[in-house]
């Protein structure tokens, strides 16, 4: 009889934290489970630790990814070995509460949900809680596609929904064609989880953080290349096409564009500061009012690391 639930957990050179991730699920009260774990193409220890691991618990289906081509594709290859009636995704340097599956199941139960996520801790290198993601109070019961995107928008100064690590059915995904992104290099997660909704599925949130989700304390900014964002609005644009019969969705995507636009002016300004060319970065600036406030924030961000005294929470 197949599981009802695979734990998927793309890894990329994790000797030295992947054992730790597994055996979190493996440890679930929701026993009737498979961890699936596609390496992709580590060149530590990572492999050998999984194997072993899998030599010793029949419920871990261990495989290789044909090449390294990104974490996109090794989820991607997960999913296609996935045999669970619900898939849950689980990042490799992670970890579960050991009641998660099961408290996130009975939810979705209640719910009549197809789709659900929970609360997320924070936690440093070396596992010590530094506080939750989303304010539970705050934390909304449930989302579409249209206030997913809108609620992700301010990103750069909080945790979006982006964050959210997802248990879903798997015929969401089966003979749907809905897949990871693999021409993204960030934000992958965040545009599957968004496929999902656009599909017609509503995220159901738990406010109860039963996910560990490590950060390093001082790294907690989502850091973009430029040509990650002009692939982001690469997607973007196909993805307003696509909502144009939907008013809703189409008006929260071109103000998704309107931010990806102010992140690459703000890069400019940024690239402009750094070469001495403060005549471009203040015309940059002034031009386009919307970067102020990025440029005021991650000028602080700038700061506070050059003073250790200061406190520092969220950047």
């Amino acid at each position: 009889m197949p599981p009802s639930i695979s734990v998927i957990v793309p890894v990329l050179n994790g000797a030295a934290f992947v054992a730790k991730a597994i055996r979190s699920a493996l440890s679930q009260t929701r026993t009737d489970l498979e961890v699936v774990v596609v390496d992709n193409g580590s060149t530590d220890a990572t492999w050998s630790i999984v194997c072993g691991m899998a030599a010793q618990d029949g419920r871990i289906r261990a495989a290789q990814a044909p090449d390294q081509r990104g974490a996109a594709a090794a989820r991607n290859v997960c999913l296609a070995l996935a045999r669970g009636e619900w898939i849950a995704v689980l990042d490799a340097d992670d970890e579960m509460h050991p009641t998660r599956l099961h408290r996130l199941l009975d939810f979705a139960a209640g719910r009549g949900a197809d789709l659900v996520a929970d609360n997320l801790y924070l936690v440093d290198g070396d596992g010590n809680v530094l506080r939750t993601v989303w304010d539970a109070a705050t934390l909304p019961d449930s989302v579409d596609a249209a206030e997913y995107i809108l609620r992700n928008l301010a990103s750069w100064r909080q945790p979006d929904l982006g964050w959210a690590k997802p248990v879903f059915r798997r015929r969401l995904v089966d003979g749907t064609g809905l897949r990871y992104h693999t021409g993204l290099r960030l934000g992958e997660d965040s545009q599957f989880l968004f496929s999902l909704l656009r599909a017609g599925t509503v995220l159901h949130l738990l406010p109860e953080p039963l996910y560990c989700y490590a950060q390093c304390l001082g790294s907690l900014a989502q850091t973009w290349s430029e040509d990650d964002l002009r692939a982001l609005l690469e997607v973007n644009r196909a993805e307003i096409d696509a909502a144009a019969a939907n008013g809703r969705l189409r008006a929260a995507l071109l103000r998704q564009r309107d931010s990806l636009q102010v992140q690459l002016v703000h890069f400019a300004f940024v690239d402009a500061v750094k070469r001495g060319r403060l005549d471009r970065a203040v015309g940059l600036a002034l031009g386009h009012p919307p970067v102020l406030p990025r440029i005021a924030h991650f000028g602080m961000q700038s700061l506070r690391k050059r003073l250790p005294r200061w406190r520092y929470d969220w950047a």
